[in-house]
């Protein structure tokens, strides 16, 4: 269990660099957060020198994260189940964002394939949360766009342009509108 930002800072730097791909992926049928905080996270593995990828396998998307992906499919490495199945391996680093509930994503199928998984989320934990020591879940916070946020912002030398920044507000609004009740 990861009890702080400045931990999974820690934990996210170290799994990143040791690993030999760097996945990303949120919950089925992604919404702003989900997407949100995997572009993200993508820029932050981005900047630790690891190229990253965020595994999208719905077809049927709201209209303005469909629109996200397809607009920035390339630039951050958006990529389909089957591409992640042909490029993962023991030494892959697995980043779940915005869930913790195998069933709730679309690789779960191959959750025992790779080497390392990390998990950031909001949504509260039970018996269906994948297994692994590296979990940060703050219920306290609104989005898992809000964490992300938190980690770019509080790093040295992260550089992201406003593109990201308005995907991660987008998320941290958009989500379960308790930024707004708060």
């Amino acid at each position: 269990m990861i009890n702080t930002v400045k931990d999974l800072r820690c934990v996210l730097d170290n799994s990143i660099k040791k690993s030999s791909n760097v996945f990303i992926v949120g919950h089925n049928e992604p919404d702003f957060d989900a997407i949100g905080s995997a572009i993200g996270l993508q820029v932050y593995a981005k900047n630790i020198g690891k190229k990253a990828y965020i595994v999208v396998e719905d077809t049927d998307l709201e209209p303005g994260v469909k629109k996200i992906i397809e607009e920035n499919k390339n630039k951050y490495h958006i990529i389909r189940l089957s591409e992640f199945v042909n490029m993962k391996d023991k030494k892959s680093l697995l980043i779940l964002t915005d869930v913790n509930k195998g069933y709730m994503i679309s690789v779960k199928n191959h959750l025992d394939s790779v080497g390392n998984i990390i998990i950031i989320d909001h949504h509260r934990p039970d018996d269906k949360t994948v297994k692994t020591k590296n979990t940060y879940i703050n219920l306290e916070t609104s989005s898992a766009s809000e964490v992300v946020a938190k980690l770019l912002q509080g790093t040295k030398n992260m550089f992201y342009d406003a593109q990201v920044a308005n995907y991660l507000l987008s998320g941290i609004i958009l989500d379960t509108q308790r930024f707004s009740k708060n």
